[in-house]
């Protein structure tokens, strides 16, 4: 069957003669509303835009993804798409992309537009490559904070594919992993025709997904039914078997059951578990009890019983019994569901006789912040219904009071930025934030809760933040006032000891000590819940009311409590707030950063085994935890499942579930990746000598990461065993991916290797122009335009051919500097053209002489192999939390091993004459010291650690007898915003190539060309307090800024100017 996302395709768009076929599926979006055909698109509803005044606008504003499964292997695809524009000054870009593995998509066209409509198009033929499935993309490319362009009348108007191939679709059993049913030999007891069967009057469910991580209230469509459909999708997903779901009243007769969800109906055939969350999974007489704790009405508040369990039951028996692993399991995608999770086949559902399985989360609040969301199987709950976070609506707060009540907000600092508009309503006070120790504040707040409570109003001030069955949420803005001693109220407050991250508490506990008290008396079943986070991170002196809960947001990440002094910061920090809330354990609950510095990192933060002695000191202590987790899920997917199955068991065999999780996920390469995962871990969780925190909070210096944890000898070890592993699963030494300019690929290779490196540069949407390739010590380089479906294939030798869309050929001419690329050792490889820098392009490395197998036929471990190991050896700039961004770890790691103690040197010639004969002085045969991509003040690895410039940027240094002269060049015209900055010792001279040469601040001679430019400093000698014959060695950095791209001579190796090893030396001799 022809399915389009899962629904069959309707027959007037196939047409089949003998074995080819042809689809033809257009859609044009017209109308006030969304058509019936919406549902094959996938569309959302909120998506259909009809503008009142201009028809012409009218479509979807949204991307939009289709899966296409055909009717036999495809040979060419066509796609089109139609966009209109808001009249406004934007600039936006229509895209069309496909993917053969429904995760990375290439781009096939790109029409970049103003106002008025765009129309992208292209086609491309993929025999050879294509099995029977296809992924297209319909994107719009917008900036950031383009809100318009997001949520108005940026629409696509009509889409259209055109797809042929031959041939009868194969069977599809990729994602699949075969496991054996047992025997029907009295050990076991086959289900084959079962039904599911569920109270009959199903009670409420907390949550549906493990990253429902804000707590809601109770709904009719949320309760014990949802696991039943869970468990009956994943049964019909693992052995084919369609189980009906019925109420305890329809049970046939003639039928096995699978009781899912405790109710009345079984009261007098087995017991509900009675710890929190807790679990019971049982065989009795050949039936299945699959069952959850139920809560008593009452229990925080809530109107009604709950099921607090019954979804870990279903997850539970699914990965115990049936063979599930859910690692990342998005139900939400298709494919990701398929490419994360572990689906087991088997010939029918099959369970142990006399099982019993019966389980209980050791911590009662457990949550994660994920992406992607939502999935299933991490166990996340909050049987405390406890969440909090920032829940004053300032914008409301500032249009409500600020006229007539300025005294509700701080004073503004001095030279605070604020709007006209805000600046016109009150010229003296801040109104980001208020001043909780005006009485008015809670005044207000109060007025506010009685709205909610009795009419569900006022939600603005709240800044979504509502109040839940169980909890009113307080947490102020997620700043810091820029003062804390602004009256006298908050004088009297003020607390000269307060500790680190303390200076606020007092004005905030106080604060909350007399609305917990209010609330006490207005709304007595009601709690608070609060945040000890920034500048109130300290318990106060006095005590608070009994109805106040703190999440404690430990700013010294536990991600690196394997550090004595973060541990013992962090338990010291953890004792004082139990203390504080009279040692009730359920009173006090933390929030973890996984994300930090997490997110100014490369090297994987692997830390199950710290935190387990973590979670384990503080268990009694805490109800739980929240994690805020980034990263790509490439690498972060396994942290994240052993995080998740330590706060359910402390206990946990953190080896052992390390080899599960590979040998299930990987297969053939499970143990090289056991053993890969394992070494990451057993490195960076090595005790740092000399450990240094930035701000007392985070590790984050590359002497510490690469320097003693992930040394050059280290990165070899894992390289050989990610590389095993692949091999191991039928990967070839290949990556084949989408990158940007300035990006990188690391590729690995043997000593032993006889193939020559083959490197294919194919352009995606939009041409490349002059592409370069370099590597350390080496560069390559062709003076061309590649256009779309063009293809450079360089050889190992230097060799290049140029193939054309029609599949015609020519030698190509490359120039070459340097070192040559190597086959016989690893290797980064670093990317750049000269067009816009966000144009992806296709490159696929690779050893020449392997025979190529096409995506559709790699098994599901290899494809889940190559989309882990992109993630390690693919390199992309700029932050990369998301789902989609590669860390580039090995790249990043190579970059910092160049440098990495090796501080840069040059030693000026020496000249007898004088500067006024500095013509004399021939430049050319000085030695000439480049530039890096960095910055000094940064937290992005590739501004920090060395990388590679893209504009050469050099300078070459003389002393003549009275003057020390620099002659910088460099590539690239001069743009206006472009600085050239010298700092020697404690002199700092700089230059603007773009400026007039009067408006130059030092003594510069420049000249420009469209190209580049030169521009030599002449530095007097006495100005460095320099003698003509004195020998001196002199601190030197040379940095150069282009708008967003910036260089330096020596790099940082540090974050935020916190220099690792300084500036560069410059000798004199």
């Amino acid at each position: 069957m022809t399915l389009i996302n899962a629904i069959p395709l309707p027959n007037k768009f196939l047409t089949q003669t003998g074995d080819k076929w042809e689809i033809q599926y257009q859609r044009n979006f017209t109308g006030s509303s969304l058509p019936a055909w919406a549902e094959e698109l996938k569309l959302n509803p909120r998506g259909w835009k009809s503008h009142p005044r201009h028809p012409h606008i009218c479509g979807y504003n949204g991307d939009i993804t289709v899966h296409l499964q055909l009717p036999g292997n495809l040979n060419e695809v066509k796609i089109e798409a139609e966009c209109a524009n808001y009249a406004d000054r934007k600039q936006r870009a229509v895209q069309l992309a496909y993917s053969l593995d429904g995760i990375e998509f290439i781009p096939v066209a790109k029409a970049r537009y103003g106002a008025g409509e765009a129309k992208a198009s292209a086609t491309r033929r993929l025999e050879g490559q294509a099995g029977a499935e296809i992924w297209l993309r319909f994107s719009r490319i917008l900036e950031r904070g383009d809100s318009i362009g997001r949520n108005s009348y940026v629409v696509f108007k009509s889409i259209a594919l055109s797809l042929s191939g031959a041939g009868n679709a194969a069977a599809v059993t990729v994602g699949v992993e075969a496991a054996p049913s047992q025997p029907e030999d009295g050990t076991s007891i086959q289900l084959r025709d079962c039904v599911i069967v569920i109270p009959e009057q199903p009670l409420p469910i907390p949550r549906r997904y493990s990253t429902d991580y804000l707590v809601r209230p109770l709904s009719d469509e949320l309760n014990q039914r949802v696991a039943a459909e869970r468990l009956q999708m994943l049964i019909k997903r693992a052995y084919g078997q369609d189980c009906a779901i019925v109420k305890a009243s329809e049970k046939p007769a003639n039928k096995k059951c699978i009781y899912v969800g405790y109710g009345e109906h079984l009261r007098d055939v087995i017991t509900a578990p009675n710890r929190a969350e807790g679990v019971k999974i049982a065989e009795l007489a050949g039936e299945l009890y699959i069952l959850g704790e139920i809560a008593p009405a009452g229990t925080n508040n809530r109107p009604a019983a709950v099921d607090r369990g019954i979804m870990h039951a279903v997850e539970i028996f699914a990965e115990e019994v049936m063979g599930y692993r859910f690692l990342i399991s998005a139900v939400n995608d298709e494919v990701m569901f398929t490419l994360g999770t572990v689906i087991p086949k088997a010939a029918c559902l099959s369970v142990p006789q006399g099982l019993l399985l019966e389980e209980a989360p050791a911590f009662q609040h457990r949550l994660i912040s994920t992406v992607p969301s939502p999935l299933i199987g991490l166990r996340a709950c909050s049987s405390i219904n406890f969440s909090c976070n920032h829940s004053y609506g300032m914008a409301a707060w500032a249009r409500e009071y600020a006229e007539k009540y300025p005294q509700m907000f701080i004073p503004k600092a001095g030279n605070k930025a604020q709007s006209d508009e805000d600046a016109a309503r009150n010229a003296q006070v801040d109104l980001s934030f208020l001043d909780y120790t005006e009485p008015l504040v809670l005044e207000k707040r109060l007025e506010h809760l009685e709205a909610w409570f009795e009419r569900r109003e006022k939600a603005e001030f709240f800044a979504g933040r509502t109040p839940s069955d169980t909890y009113i949420i307080e947490e102020p803005p997620d700043m810091s006032a820029p003062s804390f001693r602004y009256n006298a109220r908050s004088e009297a407050l003020w607390n000269p000891n307060c500790g680190a991250w303390g200076d606020f508490s007092a004005i905030w506990f106080d604060y909350l000590r007399r609305l917990g008290a209010e609330v006490k008396k207005r709304w007595p079943n009601m709690r608070i819940a609060a945040l000890s986070y920034n500048r109130h991170y300290q318990p106060p002196e006095f005590e608070l009311p009994d109805n106040i809960d703190i999440s404690l947001c430990l700013m010294r990440s536990s991600a690196q409590c394997k550090e004595p002094y973060v541990f013992q910061k962090n338990l010291q920090q953890v004792e004082k707030w139990y203390n504080k809330l009279g040692h009730d354990r359920n009173r006090l609950s933390l929030w973890e950063y996984g994300c930090w510095p997490d997110w100014f990192l490369t090297a994987p933060l692997n830390y199950a085994k710290s935190m387990q002695k973590w979670l384990r000191e503080i268990k009694p202590m805490v109800a739980g935890v929240f994690i805020e987790h980034y990263g790509p899920i490439e690498q972060n997917f396994l942290m994240r499942h052993l995080w998740m199955r330590l706060l359910w068991n402390p206990e946990l065999d953190v080896d052992q579930e390390i080899d599960d999780v590979c040998v299930s996920f990987f297969g053939p390469g499970g143990d090289s990746m056991a053993r890969f995962h394992k070494l990451l871990m057993q490195r960076y969780e090595m005790q740092w000598q000399n450990p240094h925190l930035i701000w007392d909070q985070y590790y984050v210096h590359p002497q510490q990461y690469y320097g003693q944890s992930f040394t050059p000898e280290v990165m070899l070890t894992l390289g050989a065993m990610l590389d095993q592993a692949c091999r191991e699963a039928g990967l070839e030494r290949r990556i084949d991916t989408v990158i940007k300019n300035a990006n990188a690929i690391y590729f690995f290779n043997e000593a032993e290797n006889k193939f020559p490196l083959r490197i294919s540069l194919i352009a995606a949407a939009e041409p490349i122009t002059n592409p370069r390739i370099a590597w350390e010590g080496g560069e390559l380089s062709w003076q061309g335009v590649l256009l779309p479906e063009q293809k450079l294939v360089i050889e190992g030798d230097g060799e290049a051919t140029l193939i054309k869309s029609d599949n015609g050929s020519s030698i190509c001419k490359l120039e070459r500097q340097g070192a040559a690329l190597s086959n016989t050792k690893p290797v980064s490889m670093h990317f750049w053209h000269q067009g816009e820098p966000d144009i992806d392009f296709r490159v696929r490395v690779e050893l020449a002489g392997q025979d190529g197998k096409a995506q559709a036929a790699k098994s599901i471990y290899a494809r889940r192999l190559d989309w882990v190991r992109k993630s390690y050896q693919c390199f992309r700039g700029g932050r990369t939390s998301a789902a989609s961004g590669y860390r580039g770890f090995f790249v990043d790691a190579a970059q910092a091993h160049q440098h990495l103690g090796k501080v840069p040197q040059y030693e000026a010639a020496g000249f007898a004459f004088n500067s006024q004969e500095a013509v004399k002085i021939d430049w050319l045969k000085l030695p000439a010291a480049a530039l890096l991509r960095g910055k000094a003040n940064s937290s992005q690895p590739h501004l920090i650690m060395g990388y590679p410039a893209d504009l050469a940027c050099t300078f070459r240094v003389a002393k003549c007898s009275d003057a020390l002269l620099l002659r910088f060049e460099a590539e690239g015209a001069p743009l206006a915003e472009e600085k050239l900055t010298l700092s020697i010792a404690d002199k700092t001279y700089e230059l603007e190539p773009a400026g007039a040469a009067d408006t130059q601040k030092q003594p510069w001679q420049l000249s420009s060309t469209d190209s580049g430019w030169q521009a030599t400093v002449c530095i007097p000698l006495q100005e460095l307090k320099l003698q003509p014959n004195v020998p001196k060695t002199l601190n030197m950095q040379v940095s150069r800024s282009r708008g967003a791209q910036h260089y330096i001579w020596s790099p940082p190796l540090a974050m935020w100017g916190d220099k690792e090893q300084g500036d560069g030396i410059l000798q004199i001799k």
